[in-house]
């Protein structure tokens, strides 16, 4: 069965491995990279005057991972709470994914099913600046989030399928409103077919 693990550890990102996309604007001002801090991960800051930009880590269109029978657990943290999100998961067309996402005062479960739509369900933990461990998994039936050890969200609606097409890593910082950077970072992520 497929997996990948990845620690982010190092004093450089394996770009054999990942690819690092942004969507606009001027990336020279960022200091993406891994952090100079002890398991500190990978961090990635967006530019300051650009709304909308996200940055984003991803395997390039290898998508091995099974969209009805696959899992993740990664380790996240926004740097702020506001203006900024930061999503983690596996994802193409559909995906199952953590979202730490604008203003929203909760963490939540993100589905998608490209050919159904999409849904949120909000977990009980506070949207904050803390390293959160995320383990999801899907059986092609239901989609369940865990944070920090406890089962937080199920979905069963709007979850991809056995039609919308195999699955790839992902981590993505997204900047909501200009005018100041927007920081997240990744420490580990793990992704398997179950």
């Amino acid at each position: 069965k497929q997996r990948m693990v990845e620690t982010f550890s190092g004093d450089a990102l394996d770009t054999d491995r990942w690819q690092l996309t942004h969507s606009i604007g001027n990336d020279s001002n960022s200091p993406n990279g891994m952090a100079d801090s002890v398991d500190g991960g990978f961090q990635w800051t967006t530019h300051n005057s650009n709304v909308n930009y996200y940055g984003q880590l991803s395997f390039n269109g290898i998508r091995p991972f099974d969209p009805v029978s696959s899992g993740w657990i990664a380790v996240t943290r926004n740097h702020t709470t506001t203006d900024t999100a930061h999503y983690a998961g596996l994802h193409e067309n559909s995906y199952f994914m953590i979202q730490g996402a604008g203003n929203e005062t909760k963490f939540r479960l993100s589905t998608r099913n490209d050919t159904e739509g999409t849904g949120n369900t909000n977990t009980s933990i506070n949207s904050d600046t803390n390293w959160h461990v995320w383990k999801a998994e899907t059986n092609g039936t239901t989609v369940s989030l865990y944070g920090d050890g406890v089962l937080e969200a199920e979905r069963t609606a709007y979850i991809p399928s056995s039609t919308t097409g195999s699955l790839e890593p992902f981590f993505q910082v997204y900047n909501t409103n200009g005018g100041t950077a927007k920081t997240s970072s990744i420490r580990y992520m793990e992704c398997y077919n179950t």
